[in-house]
């Protein structure tokens, strides 16, 4: 019989400002006597879209493998993943381990990935709770649980499901063990038997062709299983978390949003100029940031903007140029970057505006290693940083446009060395 368990009363904030410049994320896939490596990219694709969607710059995503016995190495998680096609044999040195993490503050999420009809991993498990938190027992979380809206609002369900199916779905519901009372409460253990550890791992983009095991397309799975994920780590991350505005509502949005696919537009910079009139250097690395060289390429069709970013104690480097620019009906700016670190990063556009020099920065693009064509930063939605908020959120519309002075580029290198290139700089205006 399962219980039920409404959202608890004081249970930790979600999606709060975080502490600290960059925020550092690490997710735990447990290694364990199972099949522990049953969905090896199941976190990875978790981590990207994370990172993608979540819009905070300054964020680092890491995944790696940790043994449940090694407190230390759980401890640095800020969710660890327990996931297995065949049952999971808990020693007694894996279930105080666990404990001591959960008691830590941590977040254990148990994903049952076996077959439909095989109920030996849910037997095994439920066996071995009692030793990894005597006294618990599994309670059903209804939609009204913080879980259910900490980035996504998933209390309506997701494509006529109750919740989100994964590869399966075997129940309405997912199950979980809280720790602590009053406001102190927390969920402290997430059990999922609809196995989102493979609907995260069968990625359309990469094998093609292969379906869930419901009626959903191989996308919508995809889909509904990040979307849990992602409520599932902001969840976990509590106070820590980025504030951010609703999430987009899956990936074709975000292409809708920053990818342009327009008619083909002018070029505003192509790159094939070093210096100004006056001799001065049109492209500047920002004194702020951290250090980087330019130089131009020789590239197929022209050249490129490249820019050697090095290790530094900040999270950026800034690279610019002043311009005299009226962007009052100009929708959004325009450009392609290669990236040749092996990690996705984040990129942003920073413009001052005349008479007093206010700043404003864009929402960041997460940018992929290799080519990222037709990346687009809107300039008409009301989501800029800017001194105007003391660069604390972004929720300020970027107005005035019309003596745009500085233009830059905010490449979020978060301490890495790597080369990117910029080209083909352009402007979208407004269509009459």
């Amino acid at each position: 019989r399962v219980g039920s368990l409404r959202g608890w009363a004081g249970v930790r904030p979600l999606w709060g400002a975080s502490d600290s410049t960059t925020l550092k994320i690490t997710l735990g896939l447990a290694r364990h006597g199972g099949d522990w490596n049953s969905s090896p990219t199941a976190l990875l694709h978790l981590a990207s879209a994370f990172r993608e969607r979540c819009g905070l710059p300054a964020l680092e995503v890491k995944v790696r493998q940790v043994v449940l016995s090694d407190v230390d190495a759980l401890k640095d998680c800020a969710l660890v993943l327990v996931t297995s096609n065949e049952p999971v044999p808990w020693t007694a040195a894996e279930q105080e381990g666990v404990r001591a993490y959960l008691s830590g503050g941590g977040l254990l999420w148990v994903n049952d990935s076996s077959a439909t009809a095989d109920e030996r991993f849910d037997r095994a498990f439920q066996a071995a709770l009692p030793g990894i938190l005597p006294g618990s027992r599994l309670v059903r979380l209804e939609r009204d649980h913080p879980l259910f809206t900490a980035a996504y609002d998933l209390t309506r369900g997701y494509k006529g499901y109750p919740i989100p199916p994964g590869d399966k779905y075997r129940e309405e519901f997912a199950r979980g063990v809280r720790m602590g009372t009053g406001a102190q409460a927390r969920l402290a253990l997430l059990y999922t038997r609809n196995d989102y550890a493979d609907g995260l791992e069968i990625d359309p983009r990469s094998v093609a062709g292969m379906k869930s095991l419901t009626d959903l397309s191989p996308d919508e799975m995809l889909e509904g299983s990040l979307r849990f994920g992602i409520n599932a780590l902001a969840y976990a991350l509590g106070s820590k978390a980025p504030r951010m505005p609703p999430p987009p509502e899956s990936a074709a949005e975000i292409a809708k949003l920053y990818r342009y696919q327009g008619p083909e537009l002018p070029l505003f910079d192509d790159f094939e100029k070093d210096s100004d009139e006056q001799g001065h250097a049109l492209w500047n690395v920002d004194d702020w940031g951290n250090p980087a060289d330019l130089s131009f390429v020789r590239a197929a069709k022209g050249r490129e903007l490249s820019v050697r970013m090095k290790a530094g104690d900040k999270a950026k480097v800034g690279v610019s140029r002043l311009v005299e620019l009226d962007l009052s009906e100009a929708q959004s700016i325009v450009l392609d970057l290669y990236s040749g670190l092996p990690e996705g990063f984040n990129a942003a556009l920073l413009f001052s505006v005349k008479p007093d020099w206010a700043g404003y920065e864009t929402r960041p693009v997460f940018i992929r290693p290799g080519w990222n064509r037709n990346l687009r930063f809107p300039l008409t939605l009301d989501d800029f940083k800017s001194t105007k908020n003391d660069w604390q959120e972004y929720n300020t519309p970027f107005l005035p446009r019309r003596q745009v002075a500085r233009l830059g580029v905010l490449l979020y290198n978060l301490h890495v060395d790597g080369e990117v290139r910029i080209d083909n700089l352009r402007i979208e205006r407004q269509r009459r």
